[in-house]
């Protein structure tokens, strides 16, 4: 039977995140004894927090030799900074550190058992990502409760709708500069969807296109008698 050998992991958080971060780094020392749990902090030393007593190396994320950090910090809202640090940690870790090996996690997942699978996955391959979604998404196109997501699914879904919806109205507005005023038609399988959210559509007409060649088939037959 093959045997694995525990990886250290790292992850990113801010003060606000810590308590999750601990339950994280205890769960993954719990089935990887033997293992290093690093943790860049992408904020200020408060002196209220007990550091010390955490069961994870911290690494500051302004000492990770990133390049006018101040003003790359100020770039982002936190969750966006935790992001953007993140291949100067894998950097760090490899340069400063020594790991010719890391896992990451996101600090708000308890693990369960050990992670054989990833361990040998990842001696055989230079990087190994898991997916958030194990299942298609279905194909009913609606649009989300919410602009924000709340998680990857939303988000996603959030995206597609509102991105393609944003496209619509932006190719719409500049053809009505162009022309004046019109009537707008839109068609396609999913028109109806996208047109009872905004008010640049007039009418929706699914098989425009297909009514159109009709029309042409019509007058090519006419004109070949």
């Amino acid at each position: 039977m093959r045997k694995s050998t525990p990886v250290d992991v790292f992850t990113i958080s801010s003060n606000n995140y810590l308590g999750m971060t601990r339950v994280f780094a205890e769960s993954y020392l719990e089935h990887h004894p033997g293992a290093t749990v690093y943790v860049c902090l992408v904020d200020t030393l408060d002196a209220r927090v007990p550091y010390d007593e955490f069961p994870f190396e911290i690494i500051l994320a302004h000492e990770l030799g990133i390049p006018a950090f101040r003003n790359f910090a100020f770039r982002y809202d936190i969750l966006e900074l935790n992001t953007a640090v993140k291949p100067f940690v894998i950097k760090y870790l490899r340069d400063e550190v020594g790991l010719d090996r890391v896992f990451y996690f996101d600090p708000d997942i308890l693990v369960h058992d050990r992670l054989t699978e990833l361990e040998f996955a990842l001696s055989e391959h230079l990087a190994v990502l898991t997916p958030h979604l194990t299942k298609p998404l279905d194909n009913v196109c609606r649009p989300p409760e919410r602009v924000i997501g709340k998680g990857t699914v939303d988000s996603i879904q959030s995206g597609l709708f509102y991105g393609y919806l944003g496209l619509i109205e932006g190719v719409t507005r500049r053809i009505l500069n162009e022309l004046g005023e019109a009537t707008v038609v839109a068609t396609g399988g999913l028109a109806g969807a996208f047109a009872s959210h905004t008010e640049l559509i007039h009418h929706v007409e699914p098989d425009l296109t297909l009514h159109g060649l009709k029309i042409l088939w019509q007058l090519n037959q006419d004109g070949s008698e």
